[in-house]
């Protein structure tokens, strides 16, 4: 997560926060709670640890014991939502995992998941006990309401950002697949979303069985294509030859071929952090309805000088048989992406086969 999220617990929040606790606890002491919050170590910490630390906290200034204290936490939670506010679930997967409190803290993880999301916090149970929860996930997986649906799918999710990785399931997706099937022609964007990431997910380490699964939901209803487009991405960027041909997408010189393709930077210097545009041309002997999908890519120059392929959506149609574009690169570093100098290569893709490439250079 971006450093500047972790800013959204000023002393401000924090002094409000505690006003709430207080109109129901009088006793909560909230000079205090602050004060252990924001010592020296808070401002090295991650929005992630920061939300932990307040979880952990509460747990130690609520007064009464760990059952007593759950309906004042729902209380609070259904009047401070969202994103902020992770640190709900989070209390119970600090003080909610033994054995005597398991099922009380899986009830209210059910409930406190609509006003934020327990998704962080039920992996602590999973990895304890997986069996047990992914059953209830699958029960969860039928609910009423689109947040524990969605729950369902994100919580047991093998590779989820921010998440750590459940090693238990990465082998075993086959425990996981029966959520996603009662989930795949979900009306829920937030749900369907999850569905599809939780599949590509899985695409990394099991592509056939990715491809095998979506072929079998393929034309169920648009709902469920919808997910398989979303859940194949990654298959798609690496040119799985499985993948593609599940959408129709054949290879050049196959059916048709490339008559001519180009590729071109408007500088061949670029200075990191400043823009610069592409032009491409393409030109084909396709007919008829025969999907085509257009990509580029860029080698980005690492650290240790070696490069990395990085490929992004340019195009797609299913009746085009020629096409010209522009697209604008911003070079600019970001959280996610350092650049660094020296000669890059830019290329063009259809159909996951590259076409055209050209190079420029980053100083």
């Amino acid at each position: 997560m971006a450093d500047s999220l972790k800013d959204i617990y000023t002393e401000e929040f924090l002094t409000n926060f505690s006003q709430s606790i207080i109109e129901q606890e009088v006793s909560f002491d909230s000079e205090r709670f602050i004060k252990e919050l924001m010592d020296q170590e808070w401002p090295n910490l991650s929005v992630r640890s920061r939300m932990k630390k307040i979880a952990l906290l509460l747990g130690q200034h609520l007064p009464g014991t760990y059952d007593q204290q759950l309906p004042i936490l729902l209380s609070l939670h259904q009047k401070h939502q969202g994103f902020a506010y992770l640190f709900f679930p989070d209390f119970i997967s600090i003080y909610g995992l033994a054995p005597n409190h398991f099922d009380l803290s899986l009830d209210y993880l059910k409930e406190l998941t609509a006003y934020s999301s327990s998704e962080f916090a039920i992996r602590e149970f999973i990895t304890l006990e997986p069996e047990r929860v992914l059953k209830l996930l699958l029960e969860w997986s039928t609910d009423d309401n689109e947040h524990v649906r969605r729950l369902a799918s994100e919580g047991c999710r093998p590779l989820l950002p921010w998440g750590g990785h459940l090693d238990y399931l990465i082998p075993r997706p086959d425990l996981v697949l029966p959520i996603l099937n009662n989930l795949k022609a979900d009306s829920s964007l937030y749900v369907k979303k999850s569905v599809a990431n939780h599949l590509n997910d899985i695409s990394k380490s099991h592509p056939k069985l990715v491809v095998n699964t979506c072929r079998g939901w393929l034309g169920k209803s648009d709902h469920t294509d919808w997910i398989i487009k979303k859940a194949c991405r990654t298959l798609i960027k690496k040119a799985d030859p499985d993948a593609l041909a599940l959408f129709g997408y054949e290879s050049p010189g196959s059916t048709f071929d490339v008559s001519s393709a180009s590729i071109s930077m408007a500088e061949s210097l670029i200075a990191i952090g400043e823009k610069s545009q592409f032009s491409y041309d393409i030109a084909t002997t396709i007919h008829g309805q025969k999907p085509l999908r257009l990509e580029y890519g860029i080698d980005y120059v690492k650290a240790n000088g070696k490069t990395t392929m990085k490929k992004f959506y340019l195009a797609e149609s299913a009746t085009k048989n020629n096409f010209h574009g522009e697209k604008t690169i911003d070079f600019k570093n970001l959280t996610t992406r350092i650049h660094y100098p020296g000669e890059h290569s830019l290329a063009l893709f259809l159909n996951g086969q590259m076409i055209a490439q050209t190079h420029f250079i980053l100083e």
